[in-house]
């Protein structure tokens, strides 16, 4: 009787030392998933805050687009009208205000072009 009562202790003792390893691994389980958990979170706040980044540089670009559309019709209208109201001489030299409608198309678009490239470089920092 009294190997039993060893043997039951003995088996307690094994139980309770499975259990607390047992435990334990559980423990060093739920901590890496909470380590797992905290790196996805942090990659999706860099995510959104990347994806916001570059809604606002598109809504810049589209932006920027619909400015230099507009005067870029107005440019194309206002040096049609001159095409019609003064054609070219026979000798095909250019008149000084259909130069001056010309370099300044130029000059929008090439305005255009360098604030697009500041912005976006500004934006990459």
């Amino acid at each position: 009787m009294q190997t039993w009562k060893w043997l039951g202790l003995l088996i307690a003792l094994a139980a309770a030392w499975w259990l607390g390893w047992d435990s334990r691994g559980d423990q060093l389980e739920r901590q890496q998933a909470q380590h797992e958990l905290s790196a996805a979170r942090r990659s999706l706040d860099d995510f959104v805050a990347e994806s916001q980044r570059l809604q606002g540089l598109g809504a810049l670009v589209e932006e920027r687009i619909a400015k230099l559309k507009g005067s870029t019709e107005t440019r194309i209208v206002e040096y049609r009208t001159h095409e019609k109201l003064v054609p070219l001489p026979a000798d095909c030299r250019i008149d000084p205000e259909r130069l001056r409608q010309l370099q300044a198309g130029v000059n929008d678009a090439n305005a255009a072009i360098a604030a697009a490239q500041s912005e976006l470089a500004g934006a990459a920092d």
